[in-house]
């Protein structure tokens, strides 16, 4: 037998591949050698040499597999002692003080952290990846990034400054910054009782060594660290440290839309729950570096100033009542809000939630009105009943109610009014604004003199003058010039100076009324004239366009659509309709309401269609049809007008129509679509009208006077208490007030 065959030669190699496979595959090698071994020894020979040499075979693979079972034992501990070595001696050399357990919801993962503390959690970090950095927890995300290197981006930047405010950090500074201060710096540490209550070197704190810090599953410890919380059951496999618990879907549960059993676990912690020092909207957040409201960031704006928002894009902030640019760097962690799936499993106010358990809208609880029957409302008392005749509602809560959800990053609203003044148009240098006025138009970055504003921008060489695009994006993509309301509304109407049309046209202007309400609106005249002046001293004359003679039309209407094909070409060569979602002409004598119209069309936005406002004879061909007191287009449907205008010029016979039945038409053989809305016109011509109806949005030749002084005064009225009673409360995505 030579040396490497068998023998001792041979116990490293095996050792190596003992270790290599593990304790447990090792045994199974060494119980099939020994299997192999009886086998080849029976039947047992008779020779008493070739017994003994069997007998001594068997035990030196016994033996051999014993010792490589406690070299394997020996590595591992020397592995392990090693590891604590080099943990203590980290912590020594960086002069950082243990983590205090209570806080590792708080703080990024360490090298020197115990890793008894890491495997308390769980979670799959595949699930909402694609948001990962405004979705997930700050607990979710160290996780992650260690087990899988996912989510790392937010260690990127020390989420403290620990020694801004360190003169006033018992009043002035949160929880989290005490923790991480405390952690690095030795800071602040009087607040969570001092080194005694800190983990030690094998990561157990001698004070809170059986509870679970947030985050963690208290299923097993039955406590929890912090002052207030209880330990509630989700189900057989997890339970977490809250204040309450409602059987049902917790839909701040950012995993799962599974329901949770809600089983108290042990006793609560005695105290009150501190959830610290965080900012609340339209506070500066340098200090706390947190916020207090869900769902949002701290983010910087300058040096000088720091704000709560759901999101942030470098540049100026279009709700910002002032055009400084942010710089958007996130300053702590994001307050963990309500999870994304609730927008999609829970249920709306319109449907039965008894089985979903939860409310997809803010502010909502599902109440039941019998044991068959729940509605998501925003309050119930026993007994309520819509109707007299109806059975008494039990108003039992199922699950928990919803609280506020920050802004969608897609929510959009009502712009500052420097954006219509600063920021670019087509052709302009949008450089220094970064930002554009055109609905869904952003500002290019094309080299460091120049930038400009467009819908997409592709790399490369311009062919205007052979210079090379970057094509980097400067600030946050415009919705367009929604001043008064979203969406935002362009409105135009042609009158003629020398008749009574343009009485009815001042009286509007001096109620800033109708058209004058609208986010943009311009007039058009054959004739030089002055409509007056509005209340921010702007005077009003109108856009001219050349004298067309108008006939009959067919339907024994004014055949005025050669007048009207001009009135347009004059709106597209202005270029206005871009900067707004909707485009309406409307009549000199009929009144918009632009409040009530937007309501109609605010889920049509982006759609390439008109609207057709009458269908006064369902079975005719030439109905439902656009009555054109009231002409709706949205800005897709103004560029397909723009691009195709001649082609309806040139292949219609529109002669003998009128400028409505033309436009129909005309869209219609371009392939716009339609959205038909007959709310959105109550005209006698039609189907009739009436002023009380508050859904109607837009009423033309009725006593327009007295509607003028009445009943849209006192609309205006309700919506200025409308907006008064929102604006304590409203905020929109970009963290703004209105």
């Amino acid at each position: 037998m030579t040396r490497g065959e068998d023998g001792d030669a041979g116990i490293p190699l095996q050792s190596h591949a003992a270790c290599a496979v593990g304790p447990e595959e090792s045994g199974v090698a060494r119980s099939r050698a020994a299997r192999q071994l009886r086998l080849s020894a029976a039947p047992f020979p008779r020779a008493t040499k070739s017994a003994i040499v069997g007998l001594l075979a068997f035990a030196t693979v016994l033996l051999l597999g014993s010792m490589v079972e406690l070299l394997c034992r020996g590595v591992a501990r020397t592995t392990r002692k090693s590891s604590t070595v080099q943990a203590v001696q980290g912590l020594a050399m960086t002069k950082n003080p243990p983590v205090p357990s209570s806080l590792l919801q708080h703080l990024p993962p360490r090298s020197s952290l115990p890793k008894s503390g890491a495997s308390v959690f769980a979670f799959n970090c595949s699930a909402g990846y694609s948001g990962w950095k405004h979705e997930w927890s700050v607990l979710k995300k160290d996780f992650c990034c260690d087990k899988e290197g996912k989510g790392c981006e937010h260690r990127s930047a020390p989420p403290f400054d620990c020694d801004a405010g360190f003169a006033n950090w018992k009043d002035g500074w949160s929880v989290p910054k005490m923790g991480y201060c405390c952690y690095h710096y030795g800071k602040s540490c009087e607040h969570f009782g001092g080194p005694a209550d800190f983990v030690t070197a094998d990561g157990i704190s001698h004070q809170t060594k059986a509870c679970s810090a947030i985050g963690q599953d208290c299923s097993k410890s039955s406590c929890c660290q912090d002052p207030g919380l209880q330990c509630f059951r989700k189900d057989n496999f997890w339970a977490e440290c809250l204040e309450t618990c409602a059987p049902g879907p917790n839909v701040l549960d950012q995993e799962s839309a599974s329901w949770w059993k809600c089983e108290a676990i042990g006793d609560r912690t005695p105290g009150k729950r501190d959830n610290g020092k965080c900012s609340a909207k339209g506070e500066d957040c340098r200090s706390t570096r947190c916020c207090s409201d869900p769902g949002m960031q701290c983010y910087e704006k300058n040096e000088l100033w720091a704000s709560c928002k759901a999101t942030c894009t470098p540049g100026p902030d279009l709700y910002a009542k002032e055009s400084d640019p942010w710089t958007c760097m996130e300053l702590g962690f994001r307050t963990e809000g309500v999870a994304p799936w609730v927008s999609q499993a829970c249920a709306n106010q319109n449907e039965d939630c008894s089985k979903k358990g939860c409310c997809m809208d803010s502010n909502h609880q599902c109440f039941k009105k019998d044991n068959s029957y729940a509605q998501c409302r925003t309050e119930c008392k026993p007994g309520f009943k819509a109707n007299p005749w109806d059975p008494a509602w039990s108003c039992e809560p199922v699950g928990m109610r919803t609280p506020e959800m920050a802004p969608s990053p897609d929510s959009k609203g009502v712009v500052a009014p420097w954006v219509a003044e600063k920021c670019a148009g087509e052709g302009d240098n949008c450089l220094d604004s970064q930002c554009c006025k055109s609905v869904g138009w952003q500002c290019y970055k094309k080299n460091k003199f120049w930038g400009t504003c467009s819908e997409t921008c592709k790399p490369g060489i311009d062919p205007e003058d052979n210079s090379t695009l970057t094509c980097e994006p400067r600030g946050q993509r415009s919705w367009g010039l929604a001043l008064k309301g979203y969406p935002s509304l362009y409105c135009f109407s042609v009158y003629m100076p020398a008749s009574s049309e343009r009485s009815v046209m001042e009286v509007q202007l001096k109620r800033g009324a109708g058209i004058f309400a609208c986010d943009g609106y311009d007039v058009f005249a054959s004739q030089e004239s002055t409509l007056g002046t509005t209340k921010d001293g702007e005077v009003v004359k109108p856009i001219l366009f050349p004298k067309i003679a108008v006939g009959v039309s067919q339907d024994g209407t004014a055949g005025n659509a050669k007048l009207f094909m001009a009135v347009w070409d004059k709106v597209i060569a202005h270029k206005r309709f871009r900067d707004y979602d909707w485009t309406i002409k409307v009549d000199p004598d009929a009144v918009i309401i632009p409040w009530r119209m937007r309501d109609h069309l605010r889920y049509q936005v982006g759609k390439n269609a008109y609207v057709v406002n009458c269908n006064k004879f369902p079975g005719s061909p030439n109905f439902p049809m656009m009555y054109g007191a009231v002409e709706v287009f949205s800005m897709q449907a103004m560029y397909a007008y723009a691009q195709g205008s001649g082609r309806c010029g040139s292949q219609l016979p529109w002669g003998a129509w009128g400028e409505d039945y033309y436009m129909t038409h005309c869209l219609d053989f371009l392939g716009v679509g339609r959205i038909s809305d007959f709310g959105t016109l109550g005209d006698q011509l039609c189907t009739g009208a009436n002023c009380g109806d508050p859904a109607v949005a837009a009423l033309p030749p009725l006593q327009v006077s007295r509607l003028l002084g009445g009943l849209l005064e006192r609309g205006r009225s309700s919506l200025k208490a409308r907006i008064g009673a929102l604006r304590s409360s409203l905020v929109l995505p970009g963290g703004t007030q209105t």
